[in-house]
């Protein structure tokens, strides 16, 4: 079992680049995803109260959107690229 693990690892040093490129751009791709974005007045309220919040964000939600479709779009490439490279490879 030792020697699979190991030459899986060493036929994997040709693409770790892209292994944890990838990596990297889906984490930032969730983070992006999942910020919350106001802008505007929003009524807001608990407990009863109604308060109206003005809010400006520095990122729209048309720029955070234009982001992830761009990380989604590297994203693709590079998974696409390790497929090929994993199909093609023999151990």
């Amino acid at each position: 079992m030792v020697d699979v693990k190991t030459q899986i690892a060493n036929t994997n040093l040709k693409v770790v680049d892209k292994i944890y490129r990838l990596s990297e751009l889906k984490s930032r791709a969730s983070f992006i995803k999942n910020l919350n974005i106001k802008e505007g007045k929003m009524q807001e309220g608990r407990w009863g109260q109604t308060d109206v919040n003005e809010w400006e964000s520095e990122l729209k939600n048309k720029e955070r959107d234009a982001i992830s479709e761009k990380l989604e779009i590297e994203i693709d490439s590079l998974q696409a690229e390790l497929d090929k490279f994993n199909f093609e490879t023999d151990i």
